[in-house]
């Protein structure tokens, strides 16, 4: 989680929080998520969660994280949210703006959980400088 909020003040303008093994999410690990993503989002950063499994999804859908974060987009995989990050990266929109992506089907795979200690296991930074289209 530190490392999420200490990245606020880097220079990129897209971060990836990958959870696609991350099989459950409490309460304390959904507001540390909530304010992570918030805080970074005020520091005018872009923020791809990467492959939420069914069960944190449903959370996340129901806390309405999409739709309260507007420099929030939600894809169902690393890969996907790679090709998100470098769009964004090319050509940010305005954080106030931009409007979330839409989660594709559900998958299965099983992992870890998420609670006030453990975010989740990979926060990726892109930027421009960094990023070529395809």
């Amino acid at each position: 989680m530190e490392a999420i909020h200490a990245a606020g003040g880097d220079r990129f303008t897209v971060i990836i929080v990958h959870v696609g093994n991350v099989s459950v999410i409490d309460s304390t690990g959904l507001v540390a998520l909530d304010n992570a993503i918030g805080n970074l989002i005020r520091r005018k950063k872009l923020v791809v969660l990467a492959g939420p499994l069914p069960r944190p999804q449903r959370i996340f859908d129901k806390a309405r994280l999409a739709e309260k974060h507007h420099g929030l987009h939600v894809t169902d995989s690393l890969d996907a949210a790679i090709g998100v990050a470098r769009e964004l990266a090319v050509a940010p929109p305005p954080v106030s703006s931009a409007r979330p992506s839409l989660r594709a089907d559900q998958r299965s795979d099983s992992g870890a959980s998420i609670n006030g200690r453990l975010l989740a296991q990979t926060a990726v930074t892109l930027d421009a400088a960094t990023v070529t289209k395809p």
